[in-house]
């Protein structure tokens, strides 16, 4: 772990895996927008701080860049919204990481 950045989540050069995350990107999304339509008096801009949020953005991150340094993430995804909602960032890195290195076997729903 690089001091200030966190632990590091890596995507495997595994293609299924790598199917695995960008399938559960389209997931992540279809559940946002579900989420925004039919929030009445919510602001759509609010699902921000939702667990299916963070998934989708630390995958959306990792898929690009290969690699995602969750504390120094965390703090880009806070800096706009000036919040953070830990327990439901935490909850979605963990998420992520067990797609990354056992393809998802721990998670019991997701």
């Amino acid at each position: 772990m690089v001091k200030d950045l966190g632990p590091k989540l890596v995507l495997p050069n595994d293609k299924i895996i790598i199917g695995l995350l960008e399938q559960k990107m389209k997931d992540y999304q279809e559940r946002l927008e579900s989420t925004a339509s039919q929030s009445r008096y919510q602001d759509p801009a609010i699902t921000f701080s939702s667990t299916t949020w963070y998934k989708y953005k630390i995958a959306e991150k990792l898929l690009k860049s290969k690699e995602v340094y969750t504390w120094e993430f965390s703090r880009t995804l806070a800096e706009p919204f000036n919040y953070l909602n830990t327990e439901n960032y935490n909850h979605a890195a963990a998420i992520i990481n067990d797609y990354c290195t056992t393809g998802g076997k721990n998670i019991i729903k997701d």
